[in-house]
């Protein structure tokens, strides 16, 4: 599923190079290994909520900027209840950032706004009511 599908144009999903694109990534993903191997080489595969068998958190959502097939960076962050309740009554849920990384040949190309951007369009698909840690940041 594309992280960025919406009813903005093409151009939202694309960094400025035209060739990168944001992709929800799970363990389902046909990328998962080149996406874990990647997050293995950032060095940061604690921020990814992974069990013995492989299958990432429910509660985590992985969006990973692919190039030509290659992983150029990926953000990650978490959802979880929050204290009371939407205007429309249902539970409020935030969005917490757990970490973002982009490789070094892919940096300063439009692909960390990108992610930013694929990252609060999916916390406010799920009705996030607080994201924490992505607005603000020298991403977004």
């Amino acid at each position: 599923m594309k992280a960025t599908e919406s009813k903005k144009s093409n151009e939202s999903s694309r960094a400025d190079n035209g060739r990168a694109s944001v992709e929800l990534v799970d363990n389902w993903h046909d990328a998962w290994p080149r996406v874990l191997a990647a997050i293995d080489r950032f060095g940061d595969r604690k921020s990814i909520l992974v069990d013995a068998d492989g299958w990432l958190s429910a509660r985590q959502n992985l969006l990973v900027a692919f190039e030509n097939r290659r992983v150029a960076g990926y953000i990650v962050f978490r959802v979880q209840p929050a204290v009371g309740k939407r205007k429309d009554g249902g539970a409020c849920v935030e969005a917490r950032l757990d970490s973002a990384a982009v490789d070094v040949p892919y940096r300063n190309r439009g692909i960390e706004k990108l992610l930013c951007d694929a990252a609060l369009a999916r916390a406010k698909e799920l009705k996030c009511t607080d994201v924490k840690g992505l607005q603000g940041t020298i991403w977004c």
